[in-house]
């Protein structure tokens, strides 16, 4: 199965060391992230790229969703049609 990494928007927080409560100072659009698939195998995704990924954990991946900032929620991969 083929999958892309569509990428996610992560709010950002502000805070120190200094143990107190951060603020939300926006949000940032992350680009790479590494998953452990099913089968065992550790591995990082590019935004845009295509992968070639077993059923299984292509079935794992596509059922990945966020909630981006307008508390909608969006896929974090999408299957690419052969």
């Amino acid at each position: 199965m083929k999958v892309v990494f569509n990428g996610t928007v992560e709010k950002r927080t502000s805070g120190g060391g200094c143990r107190c409560k951060g603020k939300v100072s926006g949000a940032s659009y992350v680009r790479t992230k590494m998953y452990i698939l099913p089968s065992g195998q550790s591995k990082t995704f590019f935004a845009g790229k295509v992968e070639e990924v077993s059923e299984q954990d292509g079935n794992f991946l596509l059922s990945y969703v966020y909630k981006d900032v307008n508390g909608d929620y969006r896929a974090v991969f999408t299957k690419v049609e052969e």
